[in-house]
């Protein structure tokens, strides 16, 4: 069934590529094109991982899913179009202007955290080599709530977020639109700033996560410049390329983020990505029941009414249990159909997965039909939301980190930097 899975998925991404006018950041195809990649991986183990007793129901609820996700799309797509019909999309890319000033402070502001990061790491972490000190911090912060970092370093990492992500795509945009390198180059600094902050909470999605944005914000401005948004197979090419070396540079760091017991690039990235595939069947064969309401899907709501006095709500760690085949650790991530399922039951994922394609499909071809780049914060934001989608086949992303207060909180900080940064507000 596996391998049928697969099959079916890559005659899903051409269908999907084609469907979507050859557009490789439309929804539909980034959730086809993710689940193949995770498949593939998979299939790389697949005698060490017994593939072959994949089960019937696990194949249903990821093509399932898929159809359903790609079909709303389909049918959002056609609505804006019909909407929309004589929308005029007219936009040349331009140069976005940066208070460098204001540009430097910020960046002074994410080197602090930064500093105050490494603090409190190593007071968790202990004394060291880099590798033991992030993976002992891992452990220990990973699995006890008495052993989390204390609340401003969270606050701050909001700001080297916002940060990163606004001056990458203002970076972007101003190569793309022909200047030169000191009109861009420097744009850079809070990206590397937020690698080695990730590399120092040793988390492993910030890089995929930046680097899924970095390649949006391109797709999105190429679109504007080309006045087009299908992609040559020439593009097609240099993406999977970046993928690659994204992917490569992901196992090499892992050392540096705490992650010792895995010498062997394939099978660690097997581990990471395609492990999810055979985690959900193990699963659905052996499922496991949520306590209480909404406790893997929710995790973020839950965290915030507690803090606001909801004390029957427990205090506990989002971490799902270790799952192992012949002995053979796999890990305890799951794809985002887990908690679907693990809290309101196969119904429940039917409606949660409606709800996860009419948010970013919406979003995706509103946005395309109402010329994003008059107000490239839209596209900034796009670039940041839409990381669920490309996350789907490992885990949640949308429910857990969507729906809380600090979703909102992480909004209101975008526009305010955006608009400090860009001069949409005159301070005196």
């Amino acid at each position: 069934m596996i391998i049928l899975l697969f099959v079916t998925f890559v005659l899903l991404d051409i269908g999907v590529f084609f469907l979507f006018n050859k557009d490789v950041i439309a929804p539909p195809f980034i959730f086809c094109a993710m689940y193949t990649v995770s498949i593939a991986f998979a299939l790389t183990e697949y005698n060490n991982w017994q593939l072959s007793d994949y089960s019937i129901k696990s194949f249903w609820i990821y093509l399932g899913g898929a159809i359903v996700f790609c079909f709303i799309g389909y049918l959002i797509s056609k609505l804006c179009d019909f909407l929309y019909v004589n929308n005029d999309v007219s936009c040349k890319l331009k140069r976005i202007k940066v208070n460098k000033y204001l540009f430097y402070f910020f960046v002074l502001i994410d080197l602090i955290a930064l500093m105050l990061l490494i603090k409190d790491v190593k007071s968790i972490g202990g004394s060291g080599n880099l590798s033991q000190t992030l993976e002992t911090f891992r452990q220990l912060s990973g699995y006890s709530v008495d052993n989390q970092l204390p609340g401003y370093d969270n606050q701050l990492l909001k700001i080297v977020t916002v940060t990163a992500y606004i001056s990458s795509f203002i970076c972007i945009n101003n190569k793309m639109a022909g200047y030169k390198k000191k009109d861009y180059m420097f744009l850079c600094i809070p990206g590397i700033i937020y690698i080695f902050y990730s590399m120092f909470l040793s988390n492993r999605l910030n890089l995929l996560e930046l680097a899924s944005a970095l390649v949006v914000y391109y797709c999105l401005l190429r679109q504007i410049k080309m006045q087009k948004k299908g992609v040559s197979f020439k593009l097609l090419v240099r993406i999977v390329l970046i993928f690659i070396i994204v992917l490569l540079m992901f196992s090499l760091f892992r050392i540096y983020f705490g992650r010792t017991d895995d010498a062997n690039t394939q099978h660690y990235l097997a581990v990471y990505i395609g492990g999810p595939v055979k985690l959900f069947d193990l699963f659905i064969k052996d499922p496991v029941h949520s306590e209480f309401w909404g406790k893997e899907t929710f995790y973020g709501l839950l965290k915030n009414l507690r803090g606001f006095g909801f004390s029957s709500i427990p205090d506990y760690i989002a971490h799902k249990e270790f799952r192992f085949v012949n002995g053979i650790g796999i890990g305890n991530v799951y794809s985002a159909y887990r908690p679907y399922i693990a809290d309101f039951g196969i119904k429940g994922l039917i409606v949660l997965q409606v709800i996860f394609s009419i948010f970013f499909n919406g979003i995706y071809f509103i946005m395309q039909k109402k010329d994003f780049y008059r107000k490239p914060l839209i596209a900034i934001l796009y670039g940041y939301m839409i990381i669920p989608v490309f996350m789907h086949p490992i885990d949640d992303e949308f429910y857990r980190m969507f729906f809380n207060i600090g979703f909102i909180v992480y909004i209101i900080i975008f526009i305010l930097i955006y608009c400090v940064l860009t001069k949409k507000i005159k301070l005196k």
